[in-house]
């Protein structure tokens, strides 16, 4: 897999992160793919050379906590904005509102 960017959610913004790579589920994940970055609700992380099956979120630095609910893949940056998602509530059939 070689993907362009990875993108991580959080609701815990403020702590730094850059991605690693590897070729085992094991590690090592001593390749670094990304800069680091400050971490916001949402960080998208251009990789550079990033042919490899595994990839890590790595955190470099913490104020206290760090909670990533969410990591995507995409396989070429686009300036086009993303379709939301549906909440969970209109997926169980409620009205929207």
């Amino acid at each position: 897999m070689d993907p362009d960017v990875l993108t991580i959610r959080t609701d815990t913004p403020g702590f730094t992160a850059e991605i690693r790579a590897g070729d085992d589920a094991g590690g090592p994940f001593d390749r670094v793919v990304s800069e680091s970055k400050t971490v916001v609700d949402r960080t998208e992380f251009e990789l550079d050379n990033a042919s490899a099956r595994y990839f890590v979120v790595w955190i470099t630095a913490l104020d206290s906590l760090a909670h990533v609910y969410g990591v995507h893949r995409d396989l070429h940056v686009s300036s086009h904005p993303r379709p939301t998602r549906p909440s969970a509530n209109r997926l169980r059939g409620s009205p929207p509102s």
